[in-house]
């Protein structure tokens, strides 16, 4: 048997055959001449493309997977970020490169960066900008052959140097036992999404599992952050034994989640659920938590470029009102408190926005950043109310 290690990323053991996965490579644009282009029409072909991304980024923040949607909708800050719109802006315009040029620069040097940074999570976020850039590329007429990573055979073990949340986003679990990445790290949003699809995952295993070949049996353990080739007979049921009784004792954990939480000396501790959506919090509710530990409302209002969320304000009072079986929520006490939703009932109005002005060289005709939306409570909440208020 031989054994490559790396880091814990997503729990879990993965039994299958293996796959490489080599995407294509960004191809830098042909450099162009300040003289051989029109700044004005570049900026409004990059322009364009993003509003196109962004419409794209729209749908998947729909995705019914909260972490899915919270990733695509940390894309959409990214798309209208001003620092990459002012790169691309002097890429064009100082430097005379078109659309496409100009947008591959500002990527690439801004991926270094964060590449660059000692800090792991940060440094993860240099996937995300990847990602965002081969969107932006592909409308501005950039070629790019995607393998087919929706139809892998069941039974599969994924390798790759690295995966994009897109990327990842097209795995099946039904299909992909497990995956091995030669980079990455556990805090990068492809760790975080095989941990919220149940598929075992370890990284940072090095480039020598990308010469490794296809078809042959491999192993993901992704409670040790290894991947095993070679392995006998007996390894291999080893291993079969160790996947079943994770998958056995999930299953009962989910069986006695309901039950309350009882310190041995008698005292009950209260579960509460973080929660991105009304779903989440129905969903809290199936798997035994007690209540909302916080209330993610921002995430109610990725989506929205206007400030006409009174639908939304109700979703947060159905939550108040009782989606919980104790019908326990310190959010909803604490926006009444505070007068943000203040007609009699304390439900129903819409809460009060205010907006910055988008840069004059954005462009009209296209949406301004969301996060230059801000929702605030027109008073302070009372120090005795428990509210944990999350504001974009």
């Amino acid at each position: 048997m031989q054994t490559f290690s790396g880091l814990i990323a997503a729990p879990g053991i993965g039994i299958g055959a293996v796959a490489v996965y080599r995407p294509d490579q960004v191809v830098p644009p042909q450099p162009t001449t300040k003289a051989g282009i029109d700044p004005q029409t570049e900026w409004r072909r990059f322009l364009d493309a993003q509003a196109e991304v962004d419409a794209e980024l729209e749908q998947l923040c729909a995705n019914p997977n909260s972490l899915v949607a919270e990733i695509f909708a940390a894309h959409r800050v990214m798309l209208h970020d001003q620092t990459l719109l002012d790169a691309v802006h002097a890429n064009i315009y100082d430097h005379g490169e078109n659309a496409a040029a100009a947008t591959f620069d500002a990527i690439a040097d801004l991926s270094k960066l964060f590449t660059s940074f000692d800090d792991e999570y940060f440094a993860g976020r240099a996937s995300d900008i990847g990602d965002l850039g081969r969107r932006l590329l592909v409308r501005l007429g950039a070629q790019f052959s995607r393998l087919e990573l929706t139809s892998l055979p069941e039974g599969t073990v994924l390798i790759a140097e690295d995966l994009n949340p897109s990327e990842l986003t097209r795995l099946s679990p039904e299909r992909v036992a497990g995956i091995a990445l030669a980079k990455s790290t556990p805090t990068a949003h492809s760790a975080i999404l095989a941990r919220s699809l149940g598929i075992p995952l370890a990284c940072a295993l090095g480039h020598e599992i990308l010469y490794i070949n296809a078809g042959g049996l491999a192993v993901i353990d992704g409670f040790r952050g290894q991947l095993h080739i070679g392995l006998d007979e007996g390894q291999m049921q080893g291993f079969e034994r160790r996947r079943q009784q994770y998958l056995t004792s999930q299953a009962a954990a989910i069986d006695h989640a309901r039950a309350p939480a009882v310190t041995r000396d008698g005292v009950t501790i209260p579960v509460r659920a973080n929660a991105n959506s009304p779903k989440e919090v129905a969903h809290s509710a199936v798997v035994g938590a007690d209540g909302v530990g916080l209330l993610r409302s921002e995430y109610m209002f990725r989506s929205r470029c206007a400030a006409n969320a009174g639908g939304t304000n109700a979703d947060l009072c159905r939550i108040g009102a009782g989606l919980l079986p104790t019908g326990r929520c310190a959010l909803d006490a604490a926006w009444r408190q505070a007068g943000a939703l203040s007609d009699a009932s304390g439900r129903g109005q819409p809460v009060p926005w205010a907006a910055q002005h988008p840069p004059a060289h954005r462009g009209a005709g296209h949406p301004p950043d969301p996060i230059s939306f801000y929702r605030w409570p027109q008073q302070q909440v009372s120090s005795h109310v428990e509210a944990r208020l999350c504001c974009p």
